[in-house]
C-alpha cells in the first residue's frame, strides 16, 4: 500500500516537473550568449590546435626558453649592489632558479 502512494507521488513530481520545464519559454538572449560561448571555445581550441600542426607554438616556445637563458647567463648581479661607506647590502635568496 506505502509503496503505491510512494509511486503516485513519485509520478506526480516527475509530471509536474516535466510541465514546468515544457511551460518555461527560451529566452533568446541567454540562448545567444550560451551559443556565442560554447562557439568561442570550440574556436580558441580549434585555433591552438592549428598553430601546433604548424609547428608556430613549438617554435615561439623554444625561442622564448633561449631568450630567457641569455637574459640569466648574461646577468651580472655584482652591477645591482650599491657601494658606499654607510650602506649595508643585504641578500636573502629565495625560490633559486638552477641554470643547466
Amino acid at each position: 500500500m506505502e509503496k503505491k502512494i510512494i509511486a503516485k507521488i513519485w509520478n506526480n513530481d516527475q509530471q509536474s516537473m516535466t510541465q514546468e520545464y515544457n511551460n518555461q519559454k527560451s529566452d533568446p538572449i541567454i540562448l545567444t550568449r550560451i551559443v556565442s560561448f560554447l562557439t568561442s571555445v570550440i574556436l580558441t581550441i580549434a585555433f591552438r590546435a592549428m598553430l601546433q600542426t604548424v609547428h608556430v607554438i613549438a617554435h615561439t616556445q623554444r625561442h622564448e626558453r633561449r631568450l630567457e637563458y641569455q637574459r640569466m647567463s648574461s646577468v651580472i648581479p655584482c652591477k645591482n649592489l650599491l657601494s658606499g661607506l654607510h650602506i649595508w647590502n643585504l641578500v636573502i635568496i629565495d625560490n633559486i632558479d638552477f641554470v643547466y
